[in-house]
């Protein structure tokens, strides 16, 4: 087992939901030319303030796009969250929130709505005679292209202090990014406060807020410009058999498209906590129906995302990834800015690769990798700490540049880190990187080579179903603008890469992060003279700088 050593004005009056915790009422998202009633809801969401956040001193909130269908069910949700938990506290209640829809003229349509869960800290409490600023409404900001020369397509958060009068109007922003100063200033005008409270009189104070930025895509969409897809039918997604003695809860976010004909195509994993859910995840989203996304009256193509929760019945609640995490809550022997009261929690990991060459000639090995998860939860640097053989530690990077956490938390507030993984590799270690059918595949590959079909002789050429894109390096990013890699793999009876090995790369890492990404790939099952085989198959990658931000979320 491996393991961890070390905008928009006008907002409604907000109602408070659950202690700390307040839920904004639906709004427009687009008020040109709005129905007429909003959607109502049929009982309260009411999210859990998370364990982990009770003594942060600074507010947090979740934005929430939900797209409502004629028929009261959710087209679509997509949330913004400063802290990942705050994300994880509203998607939880939200599965189970219904409505009835929205109407224009008496007839029920589809309606785009946002409204926002709002969690204050205790300092905040609304019955205190002594208390700090009371967020009350937020939104994002959004940031053009031109400024500060940033993409602005991925929502990001930054920090900055707000000052307030007494009457919790704003005053003016501090320690904000300079290149974005002004702008953020202007927006966050449009945002509502409660003012501090000094033996129960109002009183000038300032706030350290968190602001989400967002680029001008995100506010094409929520113009409506594009209708989402409209699920019809998306089958349940079982319980992987092998799991149920683990009970382990699974949540495994789905990247897809729905294509112009409702089809569900280019589906992978984007996020896991435990590969043992991506097959059951994937399988169930891969059979979903639904109506294709239109821009007007034209059907379109509709990137999205979907994310599909394992969770045994009467089990204890929280995910798993199989990792092992030492030391909880004990940083003392990190240097002081890398120490934490929460240690971070991972939000997605891979199944590290072992390398071909050492595998097929019987070498085992360990390798141990140090990295640095920032106050996001993303890793932005690693390195080899130490490695039997340099490919374990090379593959063993690849694959923890693929993990996302839940950053650490210092004070209530988000802090970098620094923690360690180590792998070992054993191709006869039954719970390691190696399965049973790769050792079959090796002993085929080994001992009746002919078996292995050429890609020439199929009966029709491979088509895939699952491709998740490869990583781009973090020890090239900024100093490599481009680089190419071959992979050559293995495609088994039931359309499963297996076995990829690096065949060339422009710079090792291009190399061992397409092979990582490989591996996870599926086909239909490749077929010769009718009957399902093997078959071998090389694929060029091309990497171009950072990989591209995610889409919205939808559901």
């Amino acid at each position: 087992m491996a393991a961890l050593v070390l905008a928009a004005s006008g907002f409604a009056i907000p109602r408070l939901a659950a202690q700390d915790v307040t839920v904004t009422p639906l709004e427009w998202l687009d008020t040109q030319d709005a129905p007429d009633q909003l959607p109502v809801e049929n009982h309260p969401l009411r999210p859990d303030f998370p364990d982990d956040l009770r003594h942060a001193p600074d507010p947090g909130y979740a934005v929430v796009d939900l797209f409502v269908g004629a028929e009261g069910n959710q087209l679509s949700q997509r949330v913004l969250a400063t802290l990942p938990a705050y994300e994880r506290a509203v998607e939880d209640v939200m599965r189970f929130w219904k409505h009835q829809p929205g109407r224009r003229a008496g007839r029920a349509v589809n309606t785009l709505t946002r409204f926002v869960v709002i969690f204050n800290p205790a300092g905040a409490a609304v019955n205190r005679a002594e208390a700090a600023p009371r967020l009350l409404a937020a939104e994002p900001v959004i940031i053009p292209h031109s400024a500060a020369g940033r993409h602005a397509m991925a929502p990001e958060v930054v920090w900055a202090t707000v000052q307030l009068d007494a009457a919790g109007g704003l005053v003016g922003l501090k320690d904000a990014p300079p290149e974005l100063a002004a702008h953020l200033e202007e927006a966050v005008r449009s945002w509502r406060f409660a003012p501090a409270r000094r033996d129960g009189r109002p009183v000038a104070a300032e706030l350290r807020v968190p602001i989400i930025l967002t680029g001008p895509y995100d506010e094409a969409a929520q113009k409506g410009e594009v209708v989402p897809p409209h699920l019809m039918h998306q089958p349940h997604a079982e319980y992987p058999a092998g799991m149920r003695t683990s009970g382990l809860r699974g949540d495994v976010l789905v990247d897809f498209v729905v294509d112009r004909e409702g089809r569900v195509i280019d589906a992978y994993v984007a996020r896991s906590l435990n590969p043992s859910f991506d097959e059951a995840a994937l399988e169930a989203v891969r059979q979903s129906e639904y109506e294709p996304g239109r821009r007007g009256d034209v059907p379109v193509n509709t990137r999205m995302h979907v994310e599909i929760h394992f969770e045994m019945r009467n089990h204890i609640e929280g995910g798993d990834s199989g990792i092992e995490v030492e030391h909880k809550g004990n940083s003392a022997s990190l240097p002081p800015e890398f120490r934490y009261d929460v240690p971070p929690k991972p939000r997605g990991t891979v199944r590290p690769i072992y390398p071909y060459a050492l595998l097929r000639d019987g070498i085992d090995g360990k390798a141990r990798v140090h990295f640095l998860i920032d106050t996001d939860g993303h890793i932005i640097f690693s390195a080899v700490d130490a490695a039997d053989r340099p490919e374990f530690g090379a593959a063993l990077q690849a694959a923890i540049e693929c993990f996302e956490f839940e950053p650490a938390l210092r004070g209530g507030r988000p802090t970098r880190t620094v923690y360690a993984f180590e792998q070992p590799y054993s191709a006869y270690d039954h719970d390691g990187v190696i399965t049973r059918e790769d050792r079959n595949l090796l002993a085929l590959e080994r001992k009746h080579p002919e078996r292995i079909v050429s890609a020439a002789k199929l009966d029709a050429r491979l088509h895939p179903i699952s491709r998740r894109p490869p990583r781009f390096p973090l020890a090239l990013a900024g100093k490599i603008a481009a680089g190419d890699a071959v992979v050559e793999f293995l495609v088994d009876e039931d359309g499963r890469a297996r076995l990829p090995r690096v065949v060339s790369a422009s710079d090792p890492a291009f190399g061992w992060a397409a092979v990582q990404a490989v591996a996870v790939w599926r086909f239909d099952p490749p077929k010769s003279a009718g009957k399902s085989v093997v078959t071998r198959i090389r694929v060029p990658f091309s990497f171009t700088g950072p990989a591209a931000p995610p889409p919205a979320k939808s559901h």
